[in-house]
């Protein structure tokens, strides 16, 4: 599967400090955990499009994860992704 390139000035999920290649690795990972494509949460050819609820629902899980990571996993010596 070939992925589409992110608009890197549009980053919603991640802090728009992140490398576009984390971001993108981010996203292959999700789609993979989650059996969905890209086109599950984003509009092809309009990838910062955050029209679709599902868009919203990823952001929302992207900024639980980070927050688990900052504090009750760091805690434990580790991070998910």
């Amino acid at each position: 599967m070939k992925w589409a390139p992110l608009p890197f000035l549009c980053l919603t999920l991640v802090s728009p400090a992140a490398a576009q290649d984390d971001v993108q690795i981010r996203m292959q990972t999700w789609s993979r955990a989650l059996g969905v494509s890209c086109a599950h949460c984003h509009v092809p050819d309009a990838w910062a499009d955050a029209s679709k609820p599902t868009f919203d629902f990823a952001r929302r899980m992207s900024r639980m994860l980070d927050g688990l990571n900052e504090g009750p996993i760091q805690a434990l010596g580790g991070s998910i992704s």
